[in-house]
């Protein structure tokens, strides 16, 4: 057998590999990620704390976007949505005429997260054509 065509059944083993384990995550209960989040990660406001602390109130466009990630992934339309309008109205800030997203809420922050941007940035395009409803 020639080295290609083994490199190639070992690329095709991996791809199956991975199609069975997302399979396997997708039919798990859905709800419990859900549950988790929204009863030990939730604040009364509805945003996502970062530890899942109460009596740590941090917020983080890294908790949130992860989240909405989930969210999108899980079809979960009605949840991203309340997600989407707490990111709008929480972690938007302005400086210079420019908006941008704040990587943890707070009067003093003035910087973003560049990968944290990219992840809401995808989630926002790919909920647009999942949802029908541009972001």
């Amino acid at each position: 057998m020639s080295s290609l065509r083994l490199v190639m059944i070992s690329l095709v083993s991996l791809i199956l590999i991975a199609v069975l384990t997302l399979i396997t995550i997708m039919s798990a209960d859905q709800n419990s990620t859900v549950k988790l989040v929204e009863q030990y990660y939730t604040a009364e406001n509805g945003l996502i704390r970062a530890y899942g602390i109460p009596d740590n109130e941090t917020f983080l466009s890294e908790s949130i976007g992860l989240y909405m990630q989930y969210l999108l992934l899980a079809g979960e339309k009605e949840r991203f949505d309340r997600q989407y309008n707490l990111l709008l109205n929480h972690f938007l800030a302005e400086a210079d005429g420019e908006v941008f997203i704040q990587w943890k809420i707070g009067d003093t922050i003035s910087t973003n997260s560049l990968v944290d941007d990219l992840r809401i940035i995808q989630v926002l395009t790919e909920a647009g054509h999942q949802f029908s409803e541009p972001k």
